[in-house]
């Protein structure tokens, strides 16, 4: 396994002595940047920023937005960049963004589910919420921390036809 994967892993990992502070704190931009790329590329950056800013002391300082916080919110007196981390900074910046965009995706999309939930239990259309959804909202300690792009629903066969088109009226 590739050592950046390796650090992806390990900053993703439960057990708290696996957080690789010291590897982090070494990486070059470049390394942040390849960082952030498998990331992307395996839809974990939102769950990876979390653990970052977890760890990281200053971290969510160090950008626009961090932990819901504006920079208008927060004490221009405690803002700092964390420490042995700057070359991070323009990584971080990005994953920020890309953090807000799955964050304001998400609400939307969980707002569609509540409209679909509720039309479908005004019909009487039982239904199940599986995979990126029902994760988001069980599994994860906030909706922003899974990436998902649609919303996944399970009925039963003869319920099918009325519970599509209940939900094509909507749109």
């Amino acid at each position: 396994m590739e050592p950046i994967n390796k650090l992806v892993l390990d900053s993703l990992h439960r057990e708290e002595d696996r957080f690789p502070a010291k590897q982090l704190s070494g990486l070059d931009a470049a390394g942040w940047e390849q960082l952030f790329a498998i990331a992307s590329e395996h839809r974990v950056v939102p769950l990876l920023y979390d653990r970052l800013a977890a760890h990281i002391p200053g971290f969510g300082n160090c950008v626009t937005v961090a932990n819901g916080r504006t920079d208008a919110e927060v004490d221009s007196g405690n803002k700092r960049e964390p420490e042995n981390y700057g070359p991070a900074i323009p990584a971080i910046s990005k994953m920020s963004e890309y953090v807000h965009k799955v964050a304001k995706n998400n609400l939307r999309s969980f707002s569609e589910l509540q409209k679909y939930l509720t039309r479908l239990d005004q019909h009487q259309i039982p239904v199940i919420v599986l995979k990126g959804a029902w994760l988001a909202n069980k599994a994860y300690r906030g909706i922003g921390l899974r990436e998902m792009n649609d919303i996944d629903l399970l009925f039963r066969a003869g319920d099918l036809p009325r519970a599509m088109q209940i939900i094509m009226d909507l749109e």
